[in-house]
């Protein structure tokens, strides 16, 4: 026993409190199978949301405490004073549950976490949580505000950019006289929307982009059917579906924010019936918090039929670390409905570089945690799609492989891509690791490199100025003089400055004879392929012009 707790980097103390069901330490058997604890110097703690406003309340699991000690749990936020949020103890087998309540002085804005300390002496097991993002009170779209008029707008426009009648907007606001000359920057009355108007609901109110979000609809017309629009509030909406109104007035649906939604935005899902009578609606407010960190560890709660395999199948992780994270199971093959899980960290991380650019950028992808002599499929593909094998590739003794991938020459500015490694483990369910997100720009301009010379004509032994320019800068190339296409001579190697430009002069030969005609060619050395050639130089006789 002692030799396994050894090679584990565990106690025999801890392997026994983790194995009730071993009563004589000295007598264990091939074959027999032991839980292994997670080492008490990585505690895992979990939050069950992560964003909402001023007085959430957030369910906190921890795992990996010493049994029946003190916890204390602290609120951070950068720049700001640590709070206590209170204590409670670890059970029998490390297991903390407590719930905490967003306080008052939090900042939205600011990432805010959950510390969770027990101390042992001079010995310390900390958790962190996941980042919790703390959003700002929001307007109720329904309610009376004002409104600056903006160039553009008309009193139709801002009727239906706030859900409100026409006939609403004119009784608000009896001084516009002439509905045509609205004036940039005058200040109009919203009412609120009418008692009994129809209304739609999201829930969650806040998350990042590519969440899914129930939409819910009351109020409107029985079997009518209504077209669904999001976007930016107070901004174009985009159309996405259709749902039919059921004979209680009210529909159910699930949307997605968009993956162009970005961090601090506000978005909206609006309903018009297709037809007349003509019924709007317009949503409460969505706030998009900052991407959620894919590896990070969750709650999950336990359904009802729910196995331990396929828990472990579904979030990508292993069936041992999920055993290790969860000490409170008492039977792996019998979960209970209801029971609360952490979903442990996926420890294997890929990372790629740069994390934006162009079509056809080249990644370099590094991946570690991973097993050591390995083989890890790498994939590559639009977040969220089918994925497009690669390569194969092998980890070295330390767990660490590095490769490269190619961001495809379709890929469409705004697109965001990952990188997927794929670790087959025998007898455990696939584990798949998530890079960062690589986000397409636009290509950058081609370049368009020239080079001039003057005189365009001479006699022979004419000096002759040369100046490449449109070239990458720092990029070295080399100039040639050429002969009707022949090469004559290297004039010089020269390197080009911050703006892409280089200089020389050269002197056209005195055999040259009248009528002959000489290029300048200046191709790169470094960087880009590139060869560019001047206009003609063309021989004259002496004195000619």
């Amino acid at each position: 026993m002692s030799e396994i707790a050894e090679f584990c980097g565990t106690t025999v103390a801890a392997i026994l409190a983790a194995n009730p069901q071993i009563t004589d330490p000295t007598r264990i058997f091939v074959g027999q199978t032991l839980r292994i604890p997670r080492s008490q110097d990585e505690p895992v703690l979990a939050i069950s949301v992560e964003c909402g406003p001023i007085g959430t309340e957030i369910l906190v699991l921890g795992s990996g405490y010493p049994p029946n000690s003190t916890v204390e749990f602290r609120l951070v936020q950068k720049d700001r004073p640590v709070l206590i949020a209170g204590r409670v103890v670890s059970d029998a087998v490390g297991w903390i549950e407590t719930e905490v309540t967003i306080p008052s002085s939090a900042v939205s804005g600011i990432p805010f976490y959950i510390i969770a300390e027990a101390r042992i002496g001079d010995t310390s097991f900390t958790g962190t949580s996941n980042a919790f993002s703390v959003i700002a009170p929001v307007v109720d779209p329904n309610a009376a505000t004002t409104y600056v008029v903006l160039p553009g707008d008309t009193p139709r426009s801002i009727a239906i950019k706030f859900n409100r009648s026409l006939d609403a907007i004119f009784a608000a606001n009896p001084q516009i006289t002439d509905p045509t000359q609205l004036q940039t920057g005058q200040r109009l009355t919203i009412p609120a929307q009418a008692a009994g108007a129809s209304q739609i609901g999201l829930t969650p109110i806040c998350g990042p982009p590519e969440r899914v979000v129930q939409v819910t609809g009351n109020g409107f017309p029985a079997r009518a059917t209504v077209d669904l629009m999001s976007g930016r509030y107070l901004a174009d909406y985009t159309s996405l579906s259709t749902q039919e109104v059921n004979s209680n007035q009210a529909f159910t649906t699930n949307l997605a924010i968009p993956s162009t939604a970005l961090p601090g935005q506000y978005w909206v899902v609006a309903g018009e019936t297709t037809r007349s009578p003509k019924v709007r609606a317009i949503s409460n407010l969505f706030t998009v918090t900052q991407p959620r960190d894919p590896n990070a560890p969750l709650i999950y709660i336990v359904k009802p039929e729910d196995t331990l395999n396929e828990i472990a199948e579904e979030f990508q992780r292993s069936v041992s670390s999920i055993l290790s994270t969860n000490p409170q199971i008492d039977n792996p093959n019998r979960l209970n409905a209801e029971e609360k899980l952490i979903i442990p960290r996926i420890e294997e991380i890929i990372a790629i570089s740069p994390l934006s650019g162009p079509p056809g950028t080249i990644l370099q992808v590094g991946g570690r945690g991973f097993p050591a002599d390995a083989k890890v499929e790498i994939s590559l593909g639009r977040k969220k799609t089918k994925y497009a094998l690669l390569e194969t590739a092998i980890t070295d003794g330390n767990g660490l492989f590095l490769t490269q991938a190619a961001i495809p020459g379709s890929a469409r500015p705004g697109e965001r891509w990952v990188v997927v490694g794929t670790l087959a483990r025998a007898e455990e369910p696939q584990i798949a690791v998530t890079s960062g997100e690589f986000i397409v720009t636009k290509p950058a301009e081609l370049l368009k490199p020239i080079v001039t010379i003057w005189p365009l004509s001479g006699p022979a032994s004419s000096d002759l100025n040369i100046v490449a320019s449109g070239f990458p800068p720092y990029t070295q190339v080399e100039m040639s003089l050429l002969k009707q296409g022949v090469e004559f001579t290297l004039i010089r190697s020269t390197w080009t400055d911050i703006n892409g430009t280089c200089a020389a002069d050269t002197i056209i030969p005195a055999s040259a004879a009248t009528g002959e005609t000489f290029v300048v060619v200046v191709k790169t050395i470094t960087g880009p392929p590139l060869e560019v050639t001047s206009p003609l130089f063309t021989v004259t006789s002496t004195g000619s012009p």
